[in-house]
């Protein structure tokens, strides 16, 4: 039995599951645009609030250690702050998330194209210039028009996982009717 063989047999359940997974959260994604701003950016608070104590804990131990644990502190109330605030109006918050992604595709960007064109010397800089290229776009995009352009690119990531979802789920369909073609007992709940 090949490596590939023994990857199937392992992995057409988990390609099944995270393609049906994958498609539901497209589906959800494009139908929704709003909704899915929302909960994106309502878990970016939860994260921001987790991480503001995470750094006041940190900072709290290291009072007797660290002559600047003040300083975490003071971030660590400022995280709280942010984080409540995007609970609170996650609208807003959505807003200003695009534009932090936007300065963030921007730089990147302009960052990739300079490497591939550096690259492009020895041969293969194209997919990096290429990279950088989309990267600006979608940094300019998302400075211009912030929510439209939010909202664009749920669009493009729900479309994207309902394909990739698809792709998935048929390509463990397609293992598993091998597998079971071969002989073998591949059930849903079976080892195989």
């Amino acid at each position: 039995m090949d490596f590939f063989e023994k990857l199937g047999r392992m992995l057409w359940r988990a390609w099944l599951i995270i393609g049906i997974i994958a498609v539901v959260f497209g589906i959800a994604a494009v139908a929704w645009p709003d909704g899915t701003v929302e909960v994106i950016t309502r878990l970016f608070a939860v994260a921001i609030i987790l991480g503001a104590i995470g750094i006041a804990g940190l900072s709290w131990l290291t009072k007797g250690v660290s002559p600047v644990w003040g300083v975490g502190i003071f971030f660590a109330v400022i995280g709280l702050i942010i984080g409540i605030s995007a609970l609170a109006n996650p609208g807003t918050f959505s807003i200003v998330l695009a534009v932090i992604f936007g300065l963030v595709a921007l730089f990147s960007g302009i960052g990739n194209v300079g490497a591939g064109g550096v690259s492009a010397v020895a041969g293969v800089g194209w997919p990096i210039l290429l990279s950088g290229v989309v990267q600006i776009i979608l940094g300019v995009m998302l400075l211009a028009s912030p929510f439209t352009s939010l909202l664009a690119v749920t669009w493009a990531v729900g479309t994207i996982a309902i394909i990739l979802g698809a792709t998935m789920l048929v390509s463990g369909l397609l293992i598993r009717k091998t597998l079971r073609a071969a002989g073998e007992e591949v059930g849903l709940l079976s080892k195989s």
